[in-house]
């Protein structure tokens, strides 16, 4: 299953409508922004897992946080608390506010919607692209990481 497949299969299959409605946009143009902001993010993590310490902070997203919870509560799309940690994740794949800034104006250009509310949508989409790692990598972590000294357990 690719990540595009879990977002679209996410909160039983209504998830990009969820967002469409979270965020106030079209539900056609609210799939292609988060189809751009994916993509970008996607190259992001890549990117990141090419460095020793860029891939610790890949798995220690992937390890200790709950985003996947995101994938089946579709009021925890607009919270603040989503909101928080999806900011977190974008500081620690991106690290500018510039590089954001051009994840949603391209988002923006290529779906038709505001740039503004796509820039407050770029920490959702994050957050709601980790979780679905989470799902898709579920036990992976947990049987690779078994008996290794001074993880929790």
């Amino acid at each position: 299953m690719t990540l595009d497949t879990t977002l679209q299969n996410a909160q039983g299959g209504a998830m990009l409508k969820n967002f469409a409605t979270a965020f106030g946009v079209d539900p056609q143009k609210a799939e292609q922004a988060v189809s751009v902001m994916t993509a970008a993010l996607s190259d992001r993590i890549e990117r990141n897992t090419l460095s020793r310490g860029g891939l610790a902070d890949v798995v220690d997203l992937l390890t200790r946080s709950d985003s996947s919870r995101i994938l089946s509560d579709p009021r925890s799309l607009a919270s603040p608390q989503t909101e928080a940690a999806g900011n977190h994740i974008l500081d620690v794949l991106i690290g500018d506010k510039h590089i954001s800034r051009g994840i949603a104006h391209r988002a923006a250009r290529q779906s038709g919607l505001d740039e503004a509310v796509l820039k407050k949508m770029l920490p959702t989409v994050a957050e709601a692209m980790i979780g679905g790692l989470q799902k898709e990598t579920e036990g992976i972590f947990a049987d690779r990481l078994k008996g290794v000294q001074g993880l929790p357990r």
